[in-house]
């Protein structure tokens, strides 16, 4: 009798059969079961693909270890944030914006359960006495966003008659805005408005007790004495990673108080000092006679508000990208730079800003490009002059489109899309 060839038993990893929906499929091809969850199909087609390109002269594949002896440990693998020491996740959210800290509370409940221990997202003063006495009771959280446009006076303790800000843990405070009318009033029969003293002490401890590497936005009330120049300004020196300041002029409701340091002297030192590359000035309404002056050649963005008659004038802005005029001419009610500063603040731009290329979500390097090229180029400041009253238009078309949408305005230069 003739011997029976015997079958060759197929690869130990080599499958013919799955099971989908409780029922075994068989497959077109055999499949190589790699790990317990990675499957590879039509395995042979595979292998003989690799082994004719893996070089000319068709060489054997070298011997790969198996997928087995390369898995790594359960220890290894499982590794995410959660297995990092708290230390770690501490130092990592010293370097976070508030929004991130709060998404990174949304990923798990292990890190929601480590940022709402030990963190507080957004305080907005005056709050409810029951919150207020969890944050400044021990262990107190750690405010990240401080907000408060009120008086102090009605922020004080019935009981002790003192302000919250010393209770609360402000040690990593992230973003700090103290506004509100906190100016005396009546001084000397002057109509310039004065900060209180409490109002000025209370700024300055709070930015001595946040830590220097936390602080990323500030916004404070200015006034027209040496106080903010001879203690405010050094303050700020020490927060590294401060990218916006924000400044508030005198109160909307003072309609003959002049603006602090007449040229805008107190302004620049306040820019100078910090290393903020984001500026707005809010409620700085100067007299037609005045002229603001600022001089900050490391300010990218900057956004102005000096009243309906304001007038500015800029030097050496060399790295100012966007400028953003939050207030209309009295005339024309206008925000274009136009009419800004009696007409003035166009070729001001041109000489003081040479790589702005936003003004008022305008595209000014779009604008030199759609004027054609070579001969027919011209720079954004001609063409603005030129454009004339079309660009008062396209001024305010894009300022409406960005406040309310293009579903709802009647689109005049859709070039712009």
């Amino acid at each position: 009798m003739s011997q029976r060839k015997r079958k060759r038993k197929p690869h130990p990893n080599y499958v013919n059969w799955m099971r989908e929906s409780k029922r075994l499929k068989r497959l077109s091809e055999p499949a190589e079961v790699i790990d317990e969850d990675i499957m590879m199909y039509d395995v042979i087609n595979v292998t003989t693909v690799i082994q004719e390109r893996a070089c000319i002269d068709h060489q054997p594949l070298p011997n790969i270890p198996s997928a087995t002896t390369m898995s790594l440990s359960p220890s290894q693998s499982d590794k995410s944030l959660c297995s990092l020491p708290a230390e770690i996740l501490y130092y990592l959210i010293d370097y976070l914006d508030v929004p991130d800290v709060l998404s990174l509370s949304e990923v798990n409940s292990t890190l929601k359960m480590l940022v709402d221990t030990e963190y507080y997202g957004h305080l907005m003063l005056p709050c409810k006495a029951g919150l207020l006495n969890t944050l400044t009771t021990p262990p107190r959280l750690k405010v990240l966003r401080l907000t408060t446009n009120r008086c102090f006076r009605l922020l004080l303790n019935p009981k002790t008659g003192r302000l919250p800000f010393n209770e609360l843990n402000l040690t990593h405070l992230k973003e700090l805005s103290l506004s509100g009318a906190n100016y005396k009033q009546g001084v000397s029969h002057s109509f310039d408005y004065i900060l209180k003293d409490e109002y000025i002490s209370t700024l300055l401890e709070i930015l001595q007790v946040v830590s220097a590497d936390t602080l990323t936005r500030l916004e404070f009330n200015t006034e027209n004495t040496t106080r903010m120049v001879t203690h405010v300004a050094p303050a700020l020196r020490k927060f590294r990673r401060l990218q916006r300041l924000t400044l508030h002029g005198r109160s909307s409701d003072a309609p003959r108080a002049t603006q602090p340091h007449t040229g805008g002297q107190l302004l620049t030192v306040l820019a100078n000092n910090t290393y903020a590359t984001q500026l707005e000035l809010k409620k700085y309404l100067l007299k037609e006679s005045n002229v603001l002056t600022l001089s900050c050649h490391w300010i990218r963005v900057l956004r102005v508000d000096l009243g309906k008659t304001g007038n500015m004038n800029l030097v050496d802005m060399r790295c100012l990208e966007e400028l953003v005029l939050l207030s209309a001419d009295f005339m024309t009610g206008c925000y274009c730079p136009r009419h800004h500063s009696h007409g003035s603040l166009v070729r001001n731009l041109a000489e003081a800003s040479p790589n702005l290329r936003y003004c008022n979500y305008v595209d000014l390097k779009r604008l030199e490009m759609m004027s054609g090229t070579g001969k027919d180029w011209k720079p954004w400041w001609v063409i603005v002059e030129s454009m004339g009253s079309r660009f008062c238009k396209l001024d305010r078309e894009l300022r409406y489109r960005r406040e309310y949408g293009a579903d709802y305005i009647d689109t005049l230069f859709p070039e712009y899309d």
